[in-house]
């Protein structure tokens, strides 16, 4: 990782670390959004998460929309 990918990194929260707050807040939806992952892929950031968190999560994307209310609805552009 290069220092200006290190300094980035540094900034932002980690999969596992992102799975330890899941874990002790316990939201009835986790979810990524403008992830940075260097290279990481979905499926990668997901794994990590699992270690730690086992409750619903998603990869947020542009123009998902997300309802909450009694239940939470994920939407995704088509």
């Amino acid at each position: 990782m290069s220092s200006e990918q290190q300094l980035i990194a540094n900034a932002h929260t980690a999969p596992d670390k992102a799975a330890q707050v899941f874990a002790a807040t316990k939201p009835k939806l986790a979810i990524y959004s403008y992830l940075i992952s260097f290279g990481a892929s979905d499926d990668d950031v997901m794994a990590a998460t699992r270690k730690a968190y086992s409750g619903r999560v998603e990869m947020g994307t542009d123009l998902t929309v997300i309802e909450i209310g009694d239940n939470i609805t994920v939407r995704r552009p088509k």
